[in-house]
């Protein structure tokens, strides 16, 4: 009888000091949808926030768009800057809860000072032209806090450069170099 209360006493001791890292279906975060700023059209009159949606098919690549949702979620004439980039995670550490990595990424940028029309066009501007694209390279710390074991908050600082040679024509910088800052904050699964 004390051998069958103290077997069960010890699995019981050991079932709550043992912790499980439970994570999504995949094995790894796989969608995130973050909400905040950019530094680059900050100041100007924004009516529509910076929204960063993220799909990770693997554990360290991921797929990003970021931007104000100009000519996807609205129409309305504004400027923006868009960043269309692929993830890699070059450095992360994971605790039971908090994970944080270190991300570069590469892609392209799109910068538009009027209401966006359809595809990208890269290369110097001409006559009207409203918009223009090239290529950027960004590095990010991101941070997920875990809520629950599927679900997650998360954090997202990048900052980098596009090359966008169009750039002075469509938004009168003096500079087709267009440096770019943001900060993102959302949930995940």
């Amino acid at each position: 009888m004390w051998f069958l209360l103290i077997s069960l006493t010890a699995q019981a001791t050991e079932f709550r000091l043992e912790q499980h890292r439970v994570r999504p279906i995949a094995g790894h975060p796989v969608v995130d949808l973050r909400v905040g700023v950019d530094a680059v059209t900050q100041g100007q009159d924004r009516i529509h926030p910076y929204i960063c949606g993220e799909v990770s098919p693997f554990r360290r690549f991921s797929i990003e768009a970021c931007g104000n949702g100009s000519g996807v979620l609205h129409q309305a004439d504004g400027p923006d800057v868009a960043h269309f980039r692929l993830r890699s995670v070059v450095f992360a550490s994971q605790g039971t809860r908090v994970d944080g990595s270190v991300v570069v990424g590469v892609g392209f940028a799109e910068v538009q000072r009027a209401t966006d029309k359809p595809g990208f066009r890269f290369g110097a501007a001409s006559g009207d032209q409203v918009e223009a694209a090239g290529p950027e390279a960004s590095l990010g710390l991101k941070g997920r806090y875990w809520v629950t074991g599927r679900n997650y908050l998360t954090a997202d600082l990048v900052g980098g450069s596009a090359y966008v040679p169009g750039a002075p024509s469509v938004m009168g910088w003096s500079s087709p170099i267009v440096p770019f800052v943001s900060f993102t904050m959302g949930v995940g699964f």
